[in-house]
């Protein structure tokens, strides 16, 4: 069940099985891992503490572990998890690519040298060889090793695609549905009459990597929005209405926000907004709009060339994301996104509100004002110190979220920009 992504039913089951026996250690690490995706990282940490008490030597369970407090913020207990899972097993492969995200390497660092012994290790498979790859990428670009850390990322990313088997051909057929279906969905938009019961929806939509994780951080950083993470409700709901494989009608488009807000009223933790930072929820707009008249919407935007990179760089563990892992997948993936957000501008931009991840990073207090007033939000000061803001954070961009905002990273990619080559050349220009 939860390969199928059915979780809750999986945590039923996993419970079941510890009733049987509540002295197996494999069984509370995976209640912990469900527990995680869940989004319940405290009690995640007791169920992987329990499998280490009852298995001490369990490399797997002190990752696990390990993942868990770096999503909480408490980036040093995670690092000593992650040291005693490699103590454990020298040549685990998640292990290594955890604590590249957490530690700046050097030169002469043994934590370089025994990740490059791992990776040479003959039996790896391909996912421990992509993990590995790209974690002596992010090693190698610590030190400034540039053309061997952009070799390791190649790898790494072909690794991966191959693991997935992309096929661009596949979003372009369902960027073209969402495209035909959405103005009959937009002829039905419901007013703003409906039925509003439950908290209010705040999208906050976009590339991957575009800055979406800060915007949730900095919205949830006040009383009255509760940051939920990268929900699939809307996918899971209404992916046949915006694709036109459901008929639009006005029941269909009530039984779509019944669902939704059911979803969300159950993440609520009472609070009277619920921020739904699931980027690829840019390509059911339309659909939003017309059923959930109260919704937000904020799209994020930031440079294209620092986005498509950044999606390069990194290991995701979701499957949906099969176009990450080659520039010339990524920048016509880029493309077709940058076609259909100007088409849903001219069907429902009155909706949306964009925002400028370069803006913002530039001129924090301006931007951020500007984003809540957008949003009819009352002003808190807690809005300007996301960094401050303890909730559980799932995302690649974990550790930069418990930084204060800084400038620059836009300008990363243009270390590897004679490596990169014209691979970018095809990309939007993006307006300031």
């Amino acid at each position: 069940r939860r390969n199928l992504g059915d979780t809750a039913a999986a945590l039923q089951l996993v419970d079941q099985a510890m009733a049987l026996n509540p002295a197996l250690a494999a069984t509370h690490n995976m209640r912990g891992e469900i527990l995680g995706e869940l989004g319940r990282a405290d009690e995640a940490l007791a169920s992987f503490a329990e499998a280490i008490r009852l298995d001490p030597g369990s490399a797997l369970a002190h990752t696990n572990r390990a993942h868990a407090l770096g999503e909480l913020g408490l980036l040093t207990e995670a690092v000593e998890s992650y040291q005693r899972a490699l103590e454990l097993a020298p040549d685990h492969a998640a292990a290594h690519y955890g604590l590249s995200l957490l530690h700046r390497y050097r030169p002469e660092d043994p934590l370089l040298a025994r990740l490059r012994k791992a990776s040479q290790r003959p039996g790896l498979d391909e996912d421990e060889r992509s993990l590995l790859s790209f974690a002596l990428a992010k090693a190698l670009e610590d030190t400034g090793e540039t053309n061997e850390s952009f070799a390791f990322l190649k790898q790494a990313n072909a690794l991966r695609k191959t693991l997935l088997g992309y096929r661009p051909q596949e979003d372009e057929e369902l960027f073209a549905k969402l495209a035909a279906a959405a103005p009959a969905l937009m002829a039905l938009a419901r007013g703003a009459d409906a039925d509003q019961r439950g908290p209010v929806p705040v999208f906050i939509v976009g590339m991957p990597r575009s800055g979406t994780t800060l915007i949730e951080q900095i919205l949830s950083a006040g009383s009255l929005v509760k940051g939920a993470g990268e929900l699939n409700f809307v996918k899971q709901h209404g992916l046949g209405l915006a694709t036109g494989a459901e008929p639009a009608t006005p029941a269909a488009l009530a039984r779509f926000a019944d669902n939704y807000l059911a979803g969300i009223a159950a993440v609520s933790g009472g609070r009277p907004f619920v921020a739904d930072k699931m980027p690829h929820n840019f390509r059911f707009l339309p659909l939003i709009a017309a059923a959930l008249p109260q919704a937000r919407i904020l799209h994020v935007r930031r440079d294209p060339r620092a986005v498509c990179w950044s999606n390069y760089k990194h290991h995701f563990t979701s499957q949906s994301l099969g176009y990450a892992h080659d520039l010339e997948d990524i920048v016509a993936y880029y493309r077709l996104y940058d076609s259909l957000m100007r088409q849903w501008m001219a069907l429902c931009g009155e909706r949306i509100v964009e925002v400028s991840y370069e803006r913002l990073t530039r001129d924090q207090d301006g931007e951020t004002r500007s984003m809540i007033q957008h949003l009819s939000l009352p002003w808190e000061d807690a809005y300007l110190a996301p960094e401050a803001n303890e909730r559980l954070v799932k995302t690649a961009s974990f550790r930069q979220v418990r930084q204060p905002v800084y400038r620059g990273s836009s300008e990363a990619w243009r270390a590897f920009a004679p490596l990169i080559g014209d691979a970018f050349d095809q990309l939007p220009q993006m307006p300031d």
